[in-house]
């Protein structure tokens, strides 16, 4: 998977909550309108969700 190999290629995302810091997304490859959510720290990706991208994106991992 190429999200492991490169992790920073996600664009960076902001949201409100300070805990989603450094928050970035990729499309999910073969499902155009699917969305990883993900942080990279420490040498590790913590995948936060994987959403279509027609959901309240912000409310949905702010209120996780």
């Amino acid at each position: 998977m190429q999200l492991a190999t490169m992790p920073r290629m996600g664009a960076p995302r902001a949201f409100s909550n300070p805990r989603l810091k450094g928050v970035r997304l990729w499309p999910v490859p073969g499902f155009d309108k699917y969305l990883i959510f993900y942080q990279f720290m420490n040498d590790e990706i913590r995948i936060l969700r994987i959403l279509h991208g027609a959901r309240d994106i912000p409310a949905i991992l702010e209120s996780d």
